[in-house]
C-alpha cells in the first residue's frame, strides 16, 4: 500500500506538472517527470535561460504556504523535491480552504518577474463503487448520492454506469466537487433498499489518479482527481409491518450483572454469540450489549446521542433504542435488568436481548425494549412492548435513533435507519432488518397457476392478499418457450391475491408448463413480507381446443368503437376516406385504420404528381396498423405519390418508389399486381425484450435515454401470403417525438435496435416545432428504434480546428477515439476505418457477410463495413482482387467515394455546378480520369474543401480530415433527399 508520504508527493507532482503548462507560456516552459525519482520533476525555461531563474508558490488567499527557487539558470532543469506538509500545510480534504498556486519567471538581476500565472486549485472526487441488481430490478432500481452539503446526484443519470449482466453487477463511477462523506443509497418503490456513508480517508480508499488544467476568462484552475472508492453498496432494508412476536427472554434466560451498569452509565459488557451471525458482509462472534439500547460488535460503543446517522465514529452496531439511557435500581420503580436468551435448533437459532424497564438519565420514567438475531437469514428484530410514555418529547421514541449500521474495508459504514429522533415508536411494534427482512414470517406463497381459455394468459394465485403499491419487477420466470411481456394485478380479483401475466405464445392443449417465482416477487399486505423463491410451480393449461366456439361475451355486446379519419393532400383535407376501430390485443390496445371508401376517384382528382398522402392520427395505441388496398396502391403508384402515417408515437413516410411494383416485386422475387396485394403499415410500442435491451445498452453505453423503443414494420400480402418487408432500396424518413423533459446531453441520435441486443446509429436531424421537439431519421431497413444521446468529447483535441467536426460525429456514433479518451487527429485514416466511418455515417446496417476481398479476414474489425461500401458500390478493390485495408486514404479517393455515398443518397448536384466546381483549383489537372465526375459532385456539395485554392488529391486524408469531410456529408444530407 503506498505510504501517505508518497501519495501526497503523487498528488503534487501532478498539480504542479499540470499547473506549470498554462497556454501563454508553453512555447517557453517546459516541464518533464525526472526519470529517477517519480515524485520529482524538472523544469526549465528556454525563452529566458541565462540571467533568469524560476519560482514556484503555493498561496492561502494572500499567505503564502511554501516558495521554492531555482539556484541554476532558467534553462536548466530545475529540480523539485515534494514535501507535501510543506506545499499544503494543515489541508483537510472534507473542508478544504482555499489554494493557489503561482508559477514565476524571475530575472537574476534584480528579481524581477518577467512572468506570472496564478491557478485555482480544486479537488474533483470520483465516486465508484458496486451495486448487486438483477436483470429485472434495471427498470426500477435508483441510485442516489448524497453530498456533505446535502446536495443529490442521481447515480443512474451518470455517464459512468456499466451494468454487467452476467453477474448482476451495477458499477457506477460518478465525478463531483463537492466533499464527503458521501452517502450512497438505493432505492426501489420509494424505499431504501441499500445504503453507505463512505469517509475519503487519503492512502484507503482515496487515491489521485490525474490532474488536469481550465483555462478560461472567468477562473484558471487545477484539478486534481480522486478515486474514492466506495466498495460495494450492500442490500439491506426494513419492514415495519412485521407481526409483534410475544417473547419474553427473562424466562429461561441468562440475566447480566446490572451491577456492572450501575457503577457506570457508559458501561457495555461483552458476552460470546450463540452461533456466527453475517452482519454487513462479515462474520461475528461475540458482542457488546449496553444499557444505552445498543449491541455493537468489534468493540464497545458508548455514545448515548448523535445528529448524523450512521455514526462514523461507531464500530458496527444495532442501536435498538439509543438514547441517554440507565439502569435503575428500583429507588423509584422498578429495578432494571437485561436477559440474553438462545432459541430455535442448531442452523435456525434466534438470540434474543431483552432490555427491562430502562430509564431516561434524571428522569422516572422508563422503557422496554427487545432485539432478535436470526442464525440462518441474518435478520434481525426489533420490538417494543413498552416504549409509550408520557413525558413530553420522549414520547414514542422521540429521542432515540433506531435502526443497523455496519463497516467495511473502504471507510464505509452501511446503515439502515427506521427513526432518527422521531416520534415512530409505539407500544407493540416490530422492525424487521434484512436483505429480503422476513424475520422467521412466511410471505405470500402461491395456490394456483392457470392459462385463460384463450391460452395466451396465466393467473398466479397467492393464499393471501398482496401489497399492489409494490412494483412487479419481473417476479415470475416462464419455464417454456414463450416469454411474458407484460405482468399486472387482476382488477377483476377483489381480494388482491392474483397476477395476471400475457404470454408471447398462445399455450397449447396437453403442454406440461410452469413458472419459477423469484425471490421477494411479491409483497404480502399483512405483514409486508416478500414472497421466498419457488421453483417448477406447476401451470393448468385450460386453453380450449380450436374447433371449441370461444366464449365471446354476452349477447348483444357492443362492437369496439369505430372514427372516421381525414387524410390530407398538400394541406387539403378529404375526410371519410378511412375508418379506425380502437380494440384491446395481447400487447395491448390496437388502433386498426382501414380504407373506408370503394372508390378513390375524389382523392385522384386531388392527388398530382410527386404528392405525399398523409394520414395523421390523434388517437394513441400500442401499436397502429394502417392498411392499403390494392386499388389504392396502384392509384398512388399511377400518381407517383408516397404515403406517410403519423401517429402520436411516431410517423412513417413511404416515398414512391418503395411503393411501385417494380420494388415490391423485387422484394417478392415475383411479378405481383398491385390490384391483388394489401400493405399495411405498423408503427408499434417496443415490446419487453427491446425495452430491456435499450436499458441495458443505455447502462453499458453511458447513453441518455430520450425516447423508449418503436417498431416500424411494413407487411406486403399477395393471395393470403404474408411477407415482412425489412430492406428498402432507397431511404425511410420516420419522426419520434422527443417527450423528455431532461438535460440532452450531446447530439440527439436515432439508433436501431437488432434482436441481438447490438445497435447502429441512422441519419438524424432535430427539429422543434411548436408541439416540441422531434428526431427525424431516414434508414434503409425496418426495426425497432430508439432516441438517444451522449456526450463526446477528446483530450487531445484542445483547441484544434477539427476538434467541433470530431466531438459532433463521436457523439452520433459516427467515429471512435483511438483509446485513453484521444482522437489522433494527425494520424492518416486508412481504407479500413473511412470504410467503418462512412457506413456509420450512411446509418448502414451491421452486416455479417463476408467481403469479396483476398485480404479481408472475415474475423476481422472492418469485415462487415468492407462488404457493405462494396455492396453499395461505394469503395471498390483493386485489380488484383484485394481491399488494401491498411493502405492510407488519398483525398482523391475520399471525394470519389463521398461522391458515390451522395449519389446514393438521392442528391442530385445541377450539371453546371459540377462542372464548373473544379475550375477555381490550381491542381485540378493532377485528378485521375476516374475520379473527376466523383470529386466535382464532392465539391459542388460542399463536402470538399480546397486547400489555398489546391485539391490536393495525392495527400493523405488525416482522421482531423475525415472528421470535417464527414459532418460537411452529414450537412448535405441534410439538404438532400436523403432527409427529406
Amino acid at each position: 500500500m503506498l505510504t501517505m508520504q508518497k501519495i501526497s508527493r503523487l498528488l503534487v507532482v501532478a498539480l504542479v506538472l499540470q499547473l506549470l503548462l498554462p497556454a501563454t507560456m508553453r512555447a517557453e516552459i517546459e516541464v518533464a517527470p525526472a526519470e529517477d525519482h517519480p515524485y520529482s520533476f524538472d523544469v526549465m525555461d528556454n525563452e529566458y535561460g541565462e540571467g533568469h531563474y524560476l519560482r514556484v508558490a503555493s498561496y492561502r488567499e494572500e499567505e503564502r504556504l511554501h516558495m521554492d527557487e531555482s539556484a541554476g539558470d532558467a534553462d536548466e532543469p530545475f529540480r523539485i523535491e515534494v514535501d507535501p506538509s510543506v506545499w499544503m500545510p494543515y489541508y483537510d480534504m472534507e473542508n478544504p480552504y482555499p489554494v493557489t498556486f503561482r508559477v514565476e519567471t524571475v530575472r537574476r538581476i534584480d528579481d524581477a518577474v518577467v512572468q506570472t500565472r496564478d491557478y485555482e486549485w480544486r479537488m474533483v472526487s470520483i465516486v465508484k463503487g458496486e451495486l448487486a441488481v438483477a436483470p429485472h430490478e434495471l427498470g426500477a432500481i435508483g441510485l442516489r448520492l448524497i453530498t456533505a452539503d446535502e446536495s443529490v446526484i442521481d447515480v443512474m443519470e451518470e455517464p459512468g454506469v456499466v451494468y454487467n449482466e452476467a453477474s448482476g453487477v451495477l458499477a457506477f463511477a460518478v465525478e463531483t466537487e463537492k466533499t464527503g462523506p458521501f452517502l450512497l443509497e438505493a432505492r426501489m418503490d420509494g424505499e431504501t433498499v441499500g445504503s453507505t456513508k463512505i469517509r475519503p480517508v487519503t492512502g484507503l480508499n482515496r487515491l489521485p489518479v490525474r490532474t488536469e488544467v481550465e483555462e478560461g476568462e472567468s477562473r484558471n484552475a487545477v484539478m486534481t482527481y480522486f478515486d474514492v472508492h466506495a466498495g460495494e453498496v450492500p442490500r439491506y432494508t426494513y419492514n415495519n409491518k412485521s407481526a409483534f412476536v410475544e417473547l419474553n427472554a427473562e424466562d429461561g434466560g441468562e440475566a447480566l450483572d446490572m451491577e456492572v451498569f450501575w457503577d457506570d452509565d457508559d458501561a457495555n459488557v461483552l458476552t460470546p454469540l450463540p452461533f456466527e451471525f453475517h452482519y454487513f458482509g462479515e462474520t461475528y462472534t461475540e458482542a457488546y450489549i449496553g444499557a444505552n439500547g445498543t449491541i455493537s460488535f468489534r468493540e464497545e460503543y458508548t455514545e448515548t446521542t448523535f445528529n448524523a446517522y450512521p455514526d462514523l465514529s461507531a464500530p458496527p452496531s444495532l442501536h435498538v433504542y439509543a438514547a441517554d439511557l440507565e439502569a435503575g435500581e428500583g429507588d423509584n420503580g422498578p429495578a432494571s435488568s437485561i436477559y440474553m436468551k438462545v432459541a430455535g435448533e442448531a442452523g435456525d437459532r434466534q438470540w434474543i436481548v431483552q432490555w427491562n424497564d430502562m430509564y431516561f438519565l434524571s428522569v422516572d420514567e422508563y422503557v422496554t425494549f427487545q432485539a432478535v438475531l436470526y442464525e440462518k437469514s441474518g435478520d434481525i428484530r426489533f420490538q417494543y412492548p413498552s416504549v409509550e410514555l408520557v413525558g413530553g418529547w420522549r414520547s414514542h421514541g422521540a429521542e432515540a435513533t433506531v435502526g443497523i449500521q455496519g463497516a467495511s474495508e473502504y471507510a464505509g459504514y452501511p446503515a439502515v435507519l427506521y427513526s432518527l429522533k422521531e416520534e415512530k415508536l409505539s407500544n407493540g411494534l416490530a422492525l424487521c432488518f434484512g436483505v429480503q427482512p422476513r424475520c422467521g414470517e412466511g410471505g405470500p406463497v402461491v395456490t394456483e397457476a392457470y392459462t385463460n381459455e384463450a391460452g395466451d394468459q396465466v393467473s398466479i394465485t397467492f393464499d393471501r392478499p398482496l401489497d399492489s403499491t409494490a412494483g412487479l419487477y419481473a417476479p415470475i420466470a416462464w419455464n417454456g418457450t414463450a416469454a411474458i411481456h407484460d405482468i399486472a394485478y387482476d382488477p377483476a380479483d377483489e381480494t388482491g391475491s392474483t397476477l395476471i401475466a400475457s404470454l408471447s405464445e398462445v399455450v397449447e392443449v396437453g403442454s406440461e408448463v410452469s413458472i419459477d417465482l423469484r425471490d421477494g416477487a411479491v409483497r404480502a399486505a399483512d405483514n409486508g413480507v416478500r414472497s421466498e423463491a419457488a421453483n417448477a410451480i406447476p401451470v393448468e393449461v385450460r386453453t380450449v381446443l380450436e374447433e371449441e366456439p370461444p366464449i365471446t361475451g354476452p349477447v348483444g355486446a357492443l362492437p369496439a368503437p369505430t372514427a372516421n379519419e381525414v387524410v390530407q393532400i398538400g394541406g387539403k383535407s378529404y375526410p371519410g376516406m378511412f375508418r379506425s376501430t380502437k380494440s384491446q390485443g395481447d400487447g395491448g390496445s390496437v388502433l386498426s385504420v382501414e380504407p373506408a371508401a370503394t372508390n378513390w376517384g375524389t382523392l385522384a382528382e386531388g392527388l398530382r404528381q410527386g404528392d405525399v398522402l398523409t394520414i395523421p392520427l390523434s388517437t394513441a395505441a400500442d401499436e397502429t396498423t394502417l392498411s392499403l388496398n390494392g386499388s389504392l396502391l396502384q392509384l398512388l403508384a399511377d400518381k407517383g405519390a408516397g404515403m406517410e402515417l403519423r401517429t402520436p408515437q411516431g410517423s412513417y413516410r413511404l416515398p414512391a418508389s418503395e411503393l411501385a411494383v417494380e420494388r415490391l416485386s423485387a422484394e417478392l422475387g415475383r411479378e405481383i399486381s398491385l390490384a391483388e396485394a394489401k400493405l399495411q403499415i405498423v408503427i408499434a410500442t417496443g415490446k419487453a425484450q427491446a425495452v430491456d435491451a435499450l436499458s441495458a445498452a443505455a447502462l453499458r453505453e453511458g447513453w441518455t435515454t430520450l425516447t423508449g423503443p418503436v417498431a416500424f414494420e411494413v407487411i406486403l400480402t399477395v393471395h393470403g401470403e404474408s411477407y415482412t418487408v425489412e430492406n428498402f432500396g432507397s431511404f425511410v424518413k420516420r419522426e419520434l417525438p422527443i417527450t423528455t423533459g431532461t438535460t440532452i446531453p450531446g447530439t440527439p441520435t436515432v439508433i436501431v435496435l437488432l434482436e441481438d441486443g447490438r445497435y447502429y446509429a441512422v441519419p438524424t436531424r432535430i427539429e422543434r416545432r411548436e408541439e416540441g421537439l422531434y428526431a427525424v431519421a431516414s434508414s434503409l431497413t425496418n426495426s425497432v428504434y430508439a432516441v438517444v444521446s451522449k456526450a463526446a468529447s477528446f483530450t487531445d483535441m484542445g483547441e484544434h480546428w477539427a476538434r467541433g467536426a470530431a466531438e459532433e460525429l463521436a457523439s452520433r456514433f459516427v467515429i471512435e477515439g483511438v483509446g485513453e479518451g484521444s482522437f489522433a487527429p494527425e494520424d492518416e485514416v486508412t481504407r479500413a476505418e473511412f470504410a467503418a466511418m462512412l457506413v456509420r455515417a450512411l446509418g448502414i446496417k451491421p452486416s455479417a457477410a463476408e467481403a469479396l476481398f483476398g485480404d479481408v479476414p472475415a474475423d476481422s474489425w472492418f469485415a462487415g463495413a468492407a462488404a457493405q461500401v462494396q455492396a453499395y458500390g461505394l469503395m471498390e478493390g483493386y485489380e488484383d482482387g484485394v481491399f488494401h485495408p491498411e493502405a492510407t486514404m488519398t483525398r482523391q479517393q475520399a471525394m470519389v467515394i463521398l461522391g458515390r455515398a451522395l449519389a446514393l443518397t438521392g442528391l442530385h448536384v445541377d450539371a453546371d455546378d459540377s462542372s464548373s466546381a473544379l475550375l477555381p483549383f490550381a491542381d485540378r489537372s493532377q485528378l485521375a480520369a476516374w475520379a473527376e465526375q466523383a470529386a466535382a459532385t464532392a465539391i459542388a456539395a460542399g463536402v470538399v474543401q480546397g486547400y489555398n485554392g489546391k485539391l490536393l488529391p495525392g495527400e493523405a486524408v488525416s482522421r482531423a480530415e475525415a472528421a470535417v469531410m464527414l459532418l460537411s456529408f452529414a450537412g448535405a444530407e441534410r439538404t438532400n433527399r436523403l432527409m427529406d
